[in-house]
């Protein structure tokens, strides 16, 4: 071997050495996020990177790969609107967004491809241009959600002049739910959710001190010592109990994903004033999910919202666990034991959907 040979060889193998290198710098910098641990996407990544067929490469597939390899080859734009309360603009339209979004920030997490991440910046910056939250309307703008958790993954990887515009798009949308009114039902759930949220990814110290100083003050005024909660007494319909769960579940992940899982853990499990908890909730409700002949309640019959009663389908009609299991699918990360409700209604897969199966990675 000659020395120009030699040299040549050196060459490649520094590139490819520096290649890893990036690569699995890259990939540390995508954690705390939150959509999963760092131990969850290692598991999960063994998966999809083995010769075998298993629960995670079916997750991948149908839930991440093959959206945002359509995003990209079908050459698919962002169709950004003012905000949902903007003439034309609709939740189902907006959610698409979100969607692509998601995708593409997952997908890029795990092929670490440049192709991906510049999609999804793209998509990103489009949003951040020209979008605001809406006033008041904590439920609505649950729809942003996934591009919340998806930034979360991509933030550190991204330029620092879009990281600056996509970090002010986020601090305006959490400008509004701070300024939104303190509330006692689901609705202020969610605005502890995106306060979180915000403060979590944006590394913001005040908006997280204030989802502490607001999470222990509302557990005992939204959850009761029994077990059930204001939005299933006030609503008379579980649909809201579980809807509420829903938020939760979010709040305890996030605190998962960044403190760890004995922190989320010790939050389900704690007692606030008076005796209520989250787990306590989550406890009695499940008699009417795992035996609705037996434990059987009509929806909305006693609503003090009087619209519930004409635009509900299953107004004096028995509660159906069935409508109400993807709350369940993201609590289940946090009691194993919710598998027994899931596989009744979505038989014996963890693969459903994909919180369920980013719960299910906890568990296998």
């Amino acid at each position: 071997m000659n020395n120009s040979t030699r040299i040549i060889l050196l060459f490649i193998l520094l590139f490819l050495f520096y290649s890893q290198s990036k690569a699995q710098t890259n990939v540390d910098k995508m954690f705390p996020n939150l959509v999963l641990t760092r131990e969850h996407y290692d598991k999960w990544k063994l998966a999809i990177d083995a010769v075998e067929t298993s629960d995670g490469k079916t997750a991948y597939e149908n839930t991440i790969r093959l959206l945002a390899i359509k995003i990209v080859r079908d050459e698919i734009t962002p169709s950004p609107v003012v905000s949902l309360a903007a003439s034309g603009a609709s939740s189902a339209l907006v959610g698409e967004d979100m969607k692509r979004m998601y995708s593409l920030c997952l997908y890029y997490a795990f092929t670490q491809s440049d192709v991906y991440l510049a999609k999804a910046k793209e998509f990103y910056l489009a949003w951040a241009a020209v979008n605001t939250a809406v006033k008041e309307n904590s439920p609505g703008e649950t729809v942003y959600t996934p591009a919340i958790e998806g930034y979360s993954i991509i933030r550190n990887n991204i330029d620092e002049t879009s990281r600056i515009a996509i970090d002010a798009w986020m601090t305006r949308r959490a400008a509004v739910a701070v300024a939104d009114g303190v509330r006692t039902n689901n609705w202020q759930t969610i605005r502890l959710q995106f306060l979180l949220y915000y403060g979590l990814v944006l590394q913001n110290a005040t908006l997280i001190t204030k989802f502490n100083s607001g999470f222990d003050l509302f557990i005992p005024i939204n959850l009761y010592p029994n077990g059930t909660s204001i939005d299933l007494l006030g609503r008379d319909a579980f649909a809201y109990h579980a809807y509420n769960a829903l938020f939760y579940a979010k709040i305890l992940k996030a605190n998962a994903c960044y403190y760890g899982n004995d922190v989320a853990d010790a939050m389900y499990s704690k007692e606030y004033q008076w005796g209520s908890s989250i787990k306590k909730s989550i406890d009695f409700w499940k008699p009417y999910m795992l035996y609705p002949a037996k434990y059987s309640h009509n929806e909305f019959v006693e609503t003090e919202y009087a619209p519930d009663k004409t635009t509900h389908a299953d107004y004096n009609k028995p509660y159906n666990p069935a409508g109400t299991i993807y709350a369940v699918d993201e609590m289940y990360y946090f009691d194993s034991t919710l598998f027994e409700c899931i596989s009744k209604y979505r038989g014996n897969t963890k693969t459903a959907t994909l919180p369920l199966w980013l719960s299910a990675l906890r568990w296998n």
